[in-house]
This record gives C-alpha cells, structure tokens and sequence, in this order.
C-alpha cells in the first residue's frame, strides 16, 4: 500500500534521520545520538502536494536504510527501524 511521503520522512525523522535539501530531493542521513553522521541514507523527490511512494520504492529505500524484509512494513508504519534506530 503507498504512503505518503509525508508519512515517511516524519517516520525516519522520528528515528534519527533528519533531511538534508538539495533542490528537487530530500535526502535523509542517520546521525546517531552523539552526533555522528553515518552513511545510512536514502532520498525522496520534493513533490509539491505530498505525493504517494510506491510499494516498490519503500523496499529500495529500506534496503538504503539497512532494514531487512522483516522491518520492511515498519517503514510504512510509526515506527521505522531495529532498535539500535532508537
């Protein structure tokens, strides 16, 4: 089922990830709670009105940010990540 992108960024936001703009993308890069930023990324296209993410992307960008398929879903929910995202 998609989601919105809105949804998505809040939801890695919410782990740690914070955005980084660049034009017509939003990258999304981990940085752990001392402040190291690490090489877990993923990015989104800025769409204008908050357009939906397919199924398909949502795995690419889980795979991205190091989820296995069994944290998959977690992406498109509340929660987004193991707990060492916490």
């Amino acid at each position: 089922m998609p989601r919105k992108v809105r949804q998505v960024l809040e939801s890695l936001k919410a782990k740690g990830f914070f955005e980084d703009r660049d034009g017509h993308h939003i990258f999304l890069i981990y940085e752990t709670k001392d402040g190291y930023r690490t090489d877990v990324r993923t990015r989104v296209s800025h769409q204008s009105g908050g357009g939906d993410i397919s199924d398909g992307l949502l795995g690419a960008m889980a795979r991205q940010v190091k989820l296995s398929r069994r944290d998959h879903p977690l992406l498109r929910r509340s929660c987004v990540g193991p707990s060492h995202y916490c």
